[in-house]
């Protein structure tokens, strides 16, 4: 866990507190501290996840989460729909980050995330959606004035990406500065033709530079068929 290359990072994944155990989660966060990982969870995306845990005897999924230890600073919580302003700043105090995902909310219809307002740590996400950040910025704009959100504030979600990514793995992003990391994706006529990774190219003229995609392609098929098995056999 301590010889990645630094411009790799892990995290624990959860998918969301309401479709795992006490147990689950607090192997999860023993995993966190194992691994130097932050968690990655989907946080009161639905109010489900708020009856969920408030049947469990918890104040709410965050409160969970918390009391079970699975919250390292630096955590990453999708949604935070349900969430109240006290919650929210509560985030701010646990040092984690909250990542809003106008597209996907309004997809799902689980309601838009006004408590986030209160936060001063919160990014710009996809949850899934191509991951077109325009588009998503657009849609930000879109339903945030309708939810009576300042659209001079807006802006803070794109940089707090740039921030979440900086804090992760070091130095400055969202730019093309000297000074900043040299991470840079190139596209022609909608395509992705060349990314650069910290000053090293890893994509050029839409093909792989180090690696080669069939084999890739065929590891994770064989991997997948074989997560499948374990799958049907529970």
């Amino acid at each position: 866990a301590h010889d990645r290359p630094p411009t790799i990072a892990a995290a624990v994944a959860l998918h969301a507190s309401f479709t795992v155990g006490d147990d689950t989660i607090r192997e999860a966060a023993a995993l966190c501290a194992a691994a130097n990982a932050v968690m990655h969870v989907h946080l009161a995306e639905d109010f489900a996840d708020v009856a969920d845990a408030r049947g469990r005897g918890y104040e709410g999924p965050l409160e969970r989460l918390a009391a079970l230890g699975a919250l390292p600073p630096g955590s990453i919580l999708a949604h935070g729909v349900h969430l109240n302003a006290g919650e929210v700043q509560r985030v701010n105090a646990l040092g984690c980050w909250l990542v809003q995902n106008p597209r996907s909310n309004a997809n799902n219809g689980v309601g838009y995330p006004s408590a986030l307002r209160h936060a001063d740590r919160v990014a710009l996400g996809t949850d899934g959606f191509p991951a077109v950040m325009p588009d998503e910025a657009a849609a930000l704009c879109a339903h945030a004035e309708t939810h009576g959100d300042d659209l001079a504030d807006l802006d803070r979600r794109v940089e707090g990406g740039h921030a979440l990514v900086g804090e992760r793995f070091g130095g400055r992003f969202g730019d093309v500065q000297r000074g900043a990391r040299a991470d840079l994706v190139v596209e022609r006529d909608g395509a992705v033709a060349h990314v650069v990774v910290d000053g090293q190219v890893v994509v050029r003229d839409g093909a792989l530079v180090h690696g080669d995609l069939a084999a890739l392609r065929a590891e994770a098929t064989g991997e997948a068929e074989r997560l499948w098995t374990r799958m049907r056999a529970l």
